[in-house]
């Protein structure tokens, strides 16, 4: 899957994957100006999740996003 962001975004962005139980199954990380990240689901099962991306600048959070994902093989 890959996630694209505002260009405006800077910093770095992490990406997490969470089960419905709230556990972290997949992580990534990247630079924001890049304005896109890719998160590698084949390492999970078919199911829906959550993905939490978060920019940060060197001071603070900037922009947090959630988004529901239905991974499907």
């Amino acid at each position: 899957v890959e996630l694209v962001f505002g260009a405006l975004a800077t910093g770095r962005v992490n990406v997490r994957l969470y089960n419905l139980a709230g556990e972290a199954v997949a992580e990534v990380e990247g630079e924001a100006n890049q304005g896109r990240v890719k998160l590698e689901v084949s390492v999970v099962a078919g199911g829906v999740y959550f993905a939490v991306a978060e920019c940060r600048d060197q001071r603070a959070l900037t922009t947090r996003k959630v988004l529901k994902l239905a991974v499907m093989h």
